[in-house]
């Protein structure tokens, strides 16, 4: 199928393609240190395994294709997600590295989009800046190592934007034939394709992509797009057939998603409240962090110099279309004479427009059109990730063209605008993230780090040959499993796990018992939290209990039953 293209020249002439290789080359290097850097950051803040969704996702990857009953069918249908996890299980068994493989990668692939995104939009001081803060945000970084989908899904939709900018500005790597690019519309589809496989809410900002595309492949260009979103869709009534006999499975688990009974407790949290409640979840979110004032700082830059970008007029912006209903008077003609790279702030309205995207249809849906019954729960950042990446661009891109702007004023520094404003970049995306370090290593009275604990007891149970029985709380056997085996998946205990219970079946003489986080909140307060509703607070250790093993702080706790 033929897709009309224009060309621009500008990038594909000879007299600019040995500078367009030396930015490319330069552009490479820096994504490789940073890739890096991210790389080690990721294995020195490795967290634990989460008792909660984190394993049901894993848990239903190790499942496939026959569903647990106790699995919630929205989760186990995220195949973008279970079949990623399904294949790092196949290569290395039930283990840390299947747990960690695919989450490592993704936040790799979130820092790397993000980077070209700011790169390609305005510099690589942006690029590099609002790619650090994106994953070392304390919000984000809780979850990016940890087998969800949110984190996944925006890294997945950010690649499919990066493909669409690169196309939009006729980047001879996507354009430079008609081969390439019918390749990379492909690839655009299945991108968007995998990110609705993976978390169906990301579908909210697809418009960004179609608008960034339209003007350079028309009609025929967005039909490519469509051929594997289509296959997406047929791939998502298969495989819901395939493990619930109902080819709709999934899409009866979303639109009903939040519309059953909920306990009183949890809807004391987020149900029958004012509507100017949930309009102000984002921001009281990124407020409770400690880096917060510089994330909002950076939403605030993003929708200021958005709107400076709108208000401006012009077409020779990436993708948005001169509005006919701006009264003219609004527009800010007065700074245009001496602002610094005048399109740029344009692209700014970009990033604005794709908060928006989101930003809308979620408050909507969480509980501004029925407060009785929303359907998200928008107290939980997760359901956020999508904007990070557009908001924290749009306030470093806000940031490098005001400092742009102002070296332009004084004539000793107009030579270096460009090289003051990236290094002012660089600086205040340190400083963010000097704000945000001190809380890496605990999150939501949750240890992040810090898997040695669990790894002694492996160890520790490695080295036994008559544990035959373990018994432990409901939230410490969800993670046991995962130390029962090497960290690349070699078993090294194929006993029994049972759950702890008041009424139940009680351990009998001769089989262990492991209290997990019981000393204090950490490193697992969940656990410790099940142990405490069993055994009573404080823990009360039956005197037929003997103690035959413990961890450093007694994070880790075993005991034989007499």
């Amino acid at each position: 199928m033929p897709v009309t293209v224009r060309e621009t020249p500008a990038l594909t002439s000879p007299d600019v393609r040995a500078p367009a290789r030396r930015a490319a080359l330069w552009t490479f290097a820096v994504g490789a240190v940073l890739a890096m850097f991210t790389l080690a950051f990721e294995r020195i803040y490795l967290p634990l395994p989460y008792p909660s969704d984190q394993i049901n996702y894993f848990d239903a990857a190790r499942d496939f294709p026959h569903p647990n009953p106790g699995t919630p069918v929205h989760q186990f249908t995220r195949f973008g997600l279970t079949l990623p996890l399904r294949a790092a299980i196949e290569m290395f068994g039930y283990s840390q590295a299947a747990y960690y493989l695919v989450p490592i990668l993704t936040g790799l692939a979130l820092v790397l989009a993000v980077y070209l995104l700011g790169t390609l939009l305005f510099a690589r001081s942006v690029g590099v800046a609002a790619a650090a803060l994106t994953l070392a945000n304390n919000l984000i970084f809780f979850d990016v190592l940890q087998p969800l989908p949110d984190v996944l899904a925006t890294a997945v939709f950010c690649w499919a934007v990066v493909l669409a900018v690169a196309v939009h500005q006729c980047r001879p790597l996507v354009s430079s034939s008609r081969r390439r690019r019918l390749v990379t519309l492909l690839v655009i589809g299945a991108l968007l394709g995998w990110s609705y496989l993976t978390r169906e809410y990301v579908v909210f900002a697809w418009p960004l992509v179609g608008v960034l595309i339209f003007r350079r492949v028309g009609w025929r260009g967005l039909g490519l797009v469509a051929v594997p979103l289509a296959l997406a869709g047929i791939t998502d009534l298969a495989l819901s057939a395939l493990t619930y006999g109902d080819p709709f499975a999934r899409l009866l688990a979303i639109t009903g998603h939040g519309s059953g009974p909920v306990p009183a407790d949890l809807a004391a949290t987020f149900q029958d409240m004012p509507r100017g409640w949930y309009l102000s979840r984002f921001i009281t979110g990124l407020r409770s962090v400690p880096e917060g004032e510089w994330l909002l700082a950076a939403l605030a830059g993003t929708v200021v110099g958005g709107l400076a970008g709108w208000l401006s007029g012009g077409r020779r912006h990436v993708g948005w279309r001169q509005m006919a209903w701006r009264p003219v008077a609004w527009r800010p003609v007065a700074w245009r004479p001496v602002a610094w790279r005048p399109v740029a702030w344009r692209r700014i309205g970009l990033l604005l427009g794709w908060v928006a995207l989101v930003y809308i249809p979620l408050v909507l849906l969480g509980g501004v059109l029925d407060p009785s019954a929303p359907k998200l729960r928008l107290f939980m950042m997760r359901y956020w990730f999508p904007v990070f990446p557009a908001f924290i661009l749009g306030g470093f891109a806000a940031a490098w063209l005001l400092v742009g702007t102002a070296a332009r004023w004084v004539p000793v520094l107009r030579a270096r605008a460009g090289v003051l404003a990236g290094g002012a970049v660089l600086v205040l995306g340190a400083l963010s993230l000097v704000a945000a370090a001190p809380s890496w290593g605990f999150s939501h009275n949750y240890r992040t780090v810090g898997t040695k604990p669990l790894s002694e007891f492996r160890n520790w149970l490695e080295r036994q040959r008559d544990v035959g029985v373990l018994w432990s709380d409901g939230r410490t056997t969800r993670v046991l499993p995962l130390y029962a085996h090497t960290r690349f998946g070699r078993p090294i205990w194929s006993g029994q796990l049972q759950s702890l219970n008041r009424d139940g079946r009680q351990p009998a003489s001769g089989e262990y018992v492991v209290l997990y986080g019981t000393r204090a909140k950490m490193p697992c307060y969940q656990c410790g939290d099940a142990a405490r509703a069993v055994l009573g607070d404080p823990i009360r250790i039956p005197a037929t209990w003997r103690q035959v093993f413990a961890t450093e702080k007694g994070a880790v706790l075993v005991y034989r039953v007499r």
